[in-house]
């Protein structure tokens, strides 16, 4: 009788906490939006563009983090493995024959989603007791994340 009950709650929590469409989940959509106006070499520069200011932001957040913690090991693990992964993911996604004429956009793409998606969680990492220990400032005037 509880299998019923839990099915149907797990899939309305899923909805909601997960809501977002497949345009919105794809963090990469806007930049999309905005290269695809050109030829494909218009549209690959300016994505590459994208992809480069993208990638700044995320070293500017990711050097703030750093230097915010007090003990980085972990971070410069967790941002190894990342690169790795990004790395794999993106050659999963959009595959290694680099011929073709969209390659370069496809593969911007990719870069930029998980890019952004990253932001997001180097942003939500917060000082707390017991958890991740940031520098002593950082507990007494709030200064992360970054605003």
């Amino acid at each position: 009788m509880s299998r019923v009950f839990i099915l149907p709650l797990l899939m309305c929590l899923s909805t909601s906490a997960f809501g977002l469409t497949a345009k919105e989940w794809n963090f990469a959509a806007p930049h999309q939006d905005r290269c695809s106006s050109g030829n494909q070499l218009e549209n690959n520069n300016c994505l590459s563009f994208e992809y480069t200011a993208a990638n700044a932001r995320l070293d500017e957040l990711y050097k703030k983090l750093l230097n915010a913690l007090a003990d980085p090991k972990t971070l410069i693990d967790s941002q190894r493995a990342w690169l790795k992964f990004r790395d794999a993911q993106c050659d999963l996604m959009v595959g290694v024959d680099k011929r073709g004429s969209g390659y370069s956009f496809a593969r911007n793409s990719c870069l930029i989603d998980l890019t952004e998606k990253r932001m997001l969680d180097l942003n939500s990492i917060e000082p707390c007791n017991g958890c991740v220990q940031f520098k002593d400032e950082y507990y007494e005037d709030g200064k992360w994340p970054p605003h």
